[in-house]
């Protein structure tokens, strides 16, 4: 079975990104492997407390199309400052 890390080698060998190669390109394909790969944590956002009937809030940094049948996890985000999200939401491909 080859690994993320062993695909993406593969790839700068293949001249896939340049040379030398766009360590841009190589941060995003990485990145876009991750996603697919079955069982990874997938960011939707840092949760702050809300306001009014509103629990928690948070945005988005980038499009999401969550898959259907993906779970839904919230967890508990060790907060160092009060900048920081009280929990982070994330969703995972079974």
């Amino acid at each position: 079975m080859t690994t993320i890390e062993d695909e993406i080698q593969n790839r700068i060998e293949a001249g896939d990104f340049g040379n030398p190669p766009n360590m841009s390109a190589v941060i995003k394909a990485t990145e876009e492997l991750t996603k697919k790969q079955k069982g990874a944590l997938i960011a939707i956002s840092g949760l702050w407390p809300g306001k009014g009937k509103v629990a928690y809030e948070g945005r988005t940094q980038e499009d999401l199309n969550i898959p259907k049948g993906s779970k839904i996890l919230m967890f508990t985000n060790n907060k160092e400052h009060d900048g920081q999200p009280d929990y982070n939401l994330v969703y995972v491909q079974d």
